[in-house]
């Protein structure tokens, strides 16, 4: 690639990026409602829902083992541990790369 980057890498930047961006958008969310901000023309809210709301039908997209990778490594929602079957670092990495490989599938990337 002309940047260096192998495709799984810059797969793993998107991932990271949107992770972000969901995080950002979940924290505003939960901001806005617990201070009773929200108002019907409030776009800084209804872009945040919209992000979070079309992350996380991407996310139901995807199967419970991708799901739950991503989940724990890249999003802070409340996951289960990585199931036992992933016990080494080369099992964990692997399920991490056909996680990310999925999860942009899902997003039709």
């Amino acid at each position: 690639m002309a940047d260096g980057k192998t495709g799984i890498e810059r797969n793993e930047m998107i991932v990271r990026r949107i992770a972000g961006a969901y995080r950002r958008s979940r924290a505003r969310i939960a901001l806005r409602e617990q201070r009773r901000l929200v108002s019907e023309d409030d776009d800084m809210y209804e872009s945040d829902r919209c992000l979070v709301d079309t992350i996380d039908g991407v996310l139901q997209e995807c199967s419970e083992d991708a799901r739950k990778v991503i989940e724990k490594v890249f999003f802070p929602l409340e996951a289960d541990d990585l199931p036992e079957k992933w016990q080494t670092q080369e099992e964990r990495e692997k399920a991490r790369q056909s996680a990310i490989e999925e999860f942009m599938r899902c997003l039709n990337m």
